[in-house]
């Protein structure tokens, strides 16, 4: 039985091309899956170093002077939140913010909410440029970013007046509310 070496080069001059093709394409989905779980990775680390951050001073340190100077006047922010005298929605809401005001200055509390403003937008744009993981910012980050809007955003409306920046505050808005929701100075 002869080999028929024609016929056996012709086979060869076809396989090969295909086989380094498959091959080709099997190399390069693997780099690319391996490309996409590093840029995860480096995402998770960088989302881990705001949560590090968020956890040591200064910022831990300012948590808990805000968390005073509101321990101290709980009462009276309760009272006006609780609304006995039947005050309209606007009246309320301008009366709470009088008190947080008021608080933030006799406290001297504006640079520690000034810090940590800076902070959660910080975050903020982390998340929306994709440098941050949003899963994991969110689950770590999202409940402290909340409460510290929530309770404080009358003073940044007091920034926005101060400086005529209509823009301080608004990516915190845009992190806690996920882009939703009115703009948390308007009337």
């Amino acid at each position: 039985m002869a080999i028929n070496w024609t016929h056996a080069k012709a086979r060869v001059d076809v396989i090969v091309p295909l086989v380094t093709m498959i091959g080709l394409f099997a190399a390069g989905f693997y780099t690319l899956f391996e490309y996409r779980a590093q840029q995860n990775e480096k995402r998770i680390a960088t989302a881990m170093s705001y949560v590090a951050r968020f956890s040591t001073p200064p910022l831990s340190e300012h948590r808990a002077s805000l968390a005073n100077a509101w321990a101290t006047r709980r009462e009276r922010i309760r009272a006006v939140l609780i609304n006995k005298d039947g005050l309209s929605d606007a009246e309320v809401n301008r009366t709470y913010s009088e008190v947080v005001v008021e608080m933030v200055n006799d406290a001297a509390l504006g640079p520690a909410i000034r810090e940590e403003l800076l902070f959660f937008e910080q975050v903020s744009q982390c998340v929306e440029l994709e440098l941050c993981d949003n899963m994991v910012t969110r689950s770590m980050l999202e409940g402290h970013s909340r409460e510290f809007l929530d309770q404080y955003y009358p003073y940044m409306c007091a920034l926005r007046k101060q400086w005529n920046d209509k823009t301080t505050g608004a990516a915190l808005q845009r992190f806690v509310r996920a882009g939703a929701g009115k703009d948390i100075c308007a009337p």
